[in-house]
């Protein structure tokens, strides 16, 4: 391993409801874009999707097994933090002391920004720069919405991460 992050402690607070029928999806921009919690709550009950993240805070190299986030700006695991970049030169990645490869990408430990929110849609947007736990700049944008299917008369999450990236 080539470089140690910080450890730090992410917040799941304030959380960003989204609602459509009886389908909620709860999303942290603060702690990582992540959606913390994705239901259905309905006159036969709660039904949990994914996971829920009922914690307010973690540390960032322990994070609770539950929710989704996107995998920004890689995803799973590099071995050994490092890899071969297309130019020859070996790309360094930064990883916790805890870990001995990077995983998921750094986007996950980021505050990201509130680009646009509606009552069933929030867009969030996630920069870094060049030597900031990667070799170059680049931004990420995730769209999540609940939202209403015209015919089916329910609703679903939707979740979709676009990536540009320049070195």
């Amino acid at each position: 391993m080539d470089s140690i992050r910080e450890v730090f402690v992410l917040n799941g607070e304030p959380r960003r409801i989204l609602q459509c029928g009886s389908h909620v999806v709860e999303v942290a921009p603060q702690a990582g874009g992540r959606i913390m919690r994705f239901a259905t709550e309905d006159a036969r009950g709660v039904q949990e999707w994914l996971t829920p993240i009922t914690v307010q805070s973690w540390s960032a190299d322990a994070w609770p097994k539950g929710g989704s986030y996107p995998l920004v700006p890689f995803s799973n695991r590099v071995r050994d933090s490092h890899f071969p970049g297309p130019d020859g030169e070996t790309v360094r990645l930064s990883a916790y002391a805890s870990m001995a490869h990077a995983l998921h990408g750094f986007g996950q430990f980021a505050a990201w920004d509130v680009v646009r929110e509606e009552a069933d849609r929030i867009i969030l947007n996630h920069s870094h720069d060049k030597g900031e736990h990667a070799a170059g700049r680049g931004r990420s944008t995730s769209s999540r919405r609940s939202r209403r299917r015209s015919r089916a008369r329910d609703c679903r999450c939707a979740s979709s991460t676009v990536r540009r990236a320049r070195c």
